[in-house]
């Protein structure tokens, strides 16, 4: 059964390449209409991530490819939710021009950093 409402989600990554993060988007993604989410991914131009891009199409994913993030915030800005992938955590702030999202209360953010003993 396909839920009435959907939310327009917007998943980005900022990947070099394909790991094991943009496999389980691969996996993951196409399953959420099912339950009332409707993804696009957004992934960097380059080779290597070219056939995840063609593969997100065929599994009926949208793929939006961008060469810098400033460019795709008004995008991004335009989903009614953002989860964001960082390899780089300047791509964070990076897009510190992004509005607060429909759901505010679904705004999860962390940073990792490692320190050498």
């Amino acid at each position: 059964m396909t839920p009435q409402h959907t939310t327009r989600v917007a998943f980005m990554t900022d990947a070099p390449r394909v790991a094991g993060s943009e496999v389980w988007l691969l996996d993951v993604l196409p399953l959420l209409p099912a339950h009332g989410l409707n993804p696009t991914v957004f992934l960097p131009h380059g080779e290597a991530l070219d056939e995840l891009a063609r593969r997100f199409g065929e599994a009926g994913v949208p793929a939006r490819r961008y060469d810098d993030l400033k460019a795709i915030t008004a995008d991004l800005n335009s989903f009614d939710l953002r989860v964001v992938q960082a390899w780089d955590p300047g791509t964070y702030r990076a897009l510190d021009t992004l509005r607060a999202p429909a759901w505010p209360w679904c705004t999860i953010s962390w940073t990792t950093t490692t320190r050498p003993d």
